[in-house]
């Protein structure tokens, strides 16, 4: 089951069910309409969410604003866990 993790203005961010072999959330972009325009998935290389978007999709500045604050506190909460099971494995827990 899935939930709308945030409101904005322009775009909604629902988190939902990750791929068959993926370890992380995956969070379901959409217009207010309910149109879908992509995913923010974890992207192990960089270490970070990153943004996929669907082909012919168009954005102004708002919206990748948007776009852009949400990948930064989803990256910042995996970022925040790592520390915590870093420093639980240090103290032995």
């Amino acid at each position: 089951m899935s939930e709308v993790l945030s409101k904005h203005k322009y775009l909604d961010f629902e988190q939902v069910q990750p791929a068959a072999g993926a370890k992380m959330p995956t969070y379901r972009v959409t217009n207010k309409k309910g149109g879908y325009l992509g995913d923010l998935k974890f992207h192990g290389a960089w270490r970070r969410y990153v943004y996929h978007t669907l082909p012919h999709i168009i954005l102004d500045g708002d919206c990748l604003r948007e776009i852009a604050f949400k990948l930064g506190v989803v990256t910042q909460l995996w970022q925040a866990e790592q520390k915590l099971k870093r420093d639980q494995m240090r103290m032995g827990k």
